[in-house]
């Protein structure tokens, strides 16, 4: 199964939740709202990535072990818990989380599943003007992040071994969790506010810049930015639509 199939299951699967519920965006945010709000989760992401080399630097190895299941249980269980409000959705997302730690098809699968809920978290609780600025300034910094910032600090420690939880591998590339969490707001938004004929267009440039992106991966065999190509498409594919809507 090549990479590309696991980039775009949790696409499809956030774009049927999306289409079999439609849910209605519990935030109503400005532009500049919405810049304020994606401007600090980038500083947040960036103050983890700082704190993860940290912990890598002084080979404090079993601390960040801990942090990241931590955060993907929370994540698995909160997101499972709000889409089916339910008892069982606790241990439902325990094992969730259990198998996003694993590696081999049942951790892929998992991670796909995770990366849908969590995206059709947000756009249930998003509006689209906020979905649009944080996925822009997500791909601003994951090309900073991976070049300069922190990110090439933790290639230059090899430390993978440790990351392994948050990346979906197959064969030699490798793409991380927060990329499919990216990939799938953007179809799950797209999917939300246009219709299935028009859905096409931003979710078809989105995919173009995901091959795009796993070519050069394959062919430079070096860490590229995940985000910036894809979503920069995908955002030229939802100016596309506005200007003739």
């Amino acid at each position: 199964m090549s990479i590309i199939l696991w980039l775009i299951l949790p696409q499809l699967i956030s774009i049927l939740l999306v289409m079999l519920t439609s849910p209605s965006p519990e935030l109503s945010m400005t532009a500049g709202e919405s810049i304020g709000l994606s401007s600090l989760y980038v500083v947040l992401a960036f103050v983890s990535s700082i704190f993860m080399v940290y912990l890598i630097r002084r080979k404090i190895e079993r601390v960040l072990r801990i942090l990241i299941a931590l955060i993907i249980a929370y994540s698995s269980i909160f997101s499972l818990f709000y889409i089916i409000p339910s008892p069982i959705s606790i241990p439902a997302g325990a094992l969730l989380a259990y198998f996003s730690m694993r590696q081999g098809t049942a951790g892929k699968v998992a991670k796909c599943v995770l990366s849908s809920i969590l995206s059709y978290l947000f756009v249930s609780f998003f509006p689209k003007i906020f979905i649009s600025i944080f996925l822009l300034f997500l791909a601003i910094f994951d090309a900073y992040s991976v070049f300069k910032g922190p990110l090439s600090s933790i290639f230059e420690f090899h430390a993978e071994r440790v990351l392994r939880p948050l990346f979906v591998e197959h064969g030699n590339v490798a793409v991380g969790l927060g990329d499919l969490f990216s990939y799938s707001l953007a179809a799950s938004s797209s999917a939300l506010s246009e219709s299935l004929p028009l859905l096409f267009i931003p979710v078809l440039l989105l995919n173009a810049g995901i091959v795009i992106t796993v070519l050069m991966l394959k062919r430079t065999k070096r860490p590229l930015p995940g985000l910036t190509i894809p979503i920069i498409l995908w955002f030229m594919g939802e100016l596309l639509i506005g200007a003739f809507r």
